[in-house]
């Protein structure tokens, strides 16, 4: 270990670089988050974690694009972090992604097929589901529903 005086007013002889910087953030849920520097630099994907203080470290200074991937949609799709400006980023999920799988017995009734979308307090309707072809007679669905809503999906013929 060296111990080094940096008091003296014309020390030239040490400089120090920043090379790091940090992305303070909190999130309420875990998920994978897209990093890129500008419009042009190379993407890489961090693990965020579930906390009120977290930190994610980046190599540069610079603007960075901030998309979280995941079964959640989230109130922006795409956040701008600035480290000259290092304000701290709260990732809060407003939708949860459902996806499902419809197996029909006889294809020729898959027109005649709707999901319906009920709020399970009132069972109102909220939406209908469209089925997507996947193979055979198995049709797919998916739907993003409020973080704090109850929903019922129904199969009606």
């Amino acid at each position: 270990m060296y111990d080094i005086d940096l008091s003296g007013e014309d020390n030239k002889e040490y400089t120090f670089i920043q090379t790091g910087y940090s992305l303070p953030y909190d999130s309420t849920h875990s998920f994978s988050l897209t990093i890129q520097k500008g419009k042009e630099g190379k993407k890489e994907t961090k693990n965020v974690q579930k906390t009120a203080n977290g930190k994610i470290c980046l190599d540069s200074k610079g603007v960075y694009s901030l998309i979280p991937e995941s079964c959640y949609k989230f109130d922006q799709d795409k956040i701008t972090f600035d480290t000259s400006s290092p304000n701290k980023v709260s990732f809060k999920p407003t939708h949860i992604k459902i996806e499902g799988k419809v197996q029909l017995k006889d294809e020729k009734v898959a027109s005649s097929v709707s999901l319906i979308v009920l709020d399970a307090s009132n069972e109102s309707k909220l939406t209908e589901l469209k089925l997507q072809k996947s193979t055979g007679n198995s049709y797919t669905f998916e739907h993003y529903s409020p973080i704090n809503k109850d929903i019922i999906i129904e199969p009606r013929i």
